[in-house]
């Protein structure tokens, strides 16, 4: 089963959603695990609108950013919302742990 990790944020507005993008640590993640689709949403305007990201948002019912959903088959496994830029590392790695068992 393959697995997807969406990765949900807003630069353009989200002082926490442009700590983790400096940090790089989805990159890093997708980096050390490349059987793992890693897709990175982001909306990098001011907060006026962003279609497709909203439709996005949306589709997943996306409530707050930063926003992290686990995905296999189409179907989401789970997500975490409002992550640290210390702890998603973390979150990731367990998460990674839970889904493989």
């Amino acid at each position: 089963m393959k697995l997807t990790l969406k990765f949900v944020t807003a630069t353009g507005w989200c002082p926490a959603c442009k700590a983790l993008h400096r940090a790089g640590t989805v990159d890093k993640f997708a980096e050390k695990h490349p059987e793992i689709r890693v897709e990175q949403h982001d909306d990098s305007s001011d907060g006026s609108g962003n279609t497709s990201w909203e439709n996005l948002a949306d589709k997943w019912h996306v409530k707050g950013v930063p926003t992290v959903i686990w995905i296999a088959g189409g179907e989401e496994l789970f997500r975490s919302s409002d992550i640290s830029a210390r702890g998603l590392a973390a979150q990731l790695e367990k998460a990674l742990k839970a889904v493989e068992r």
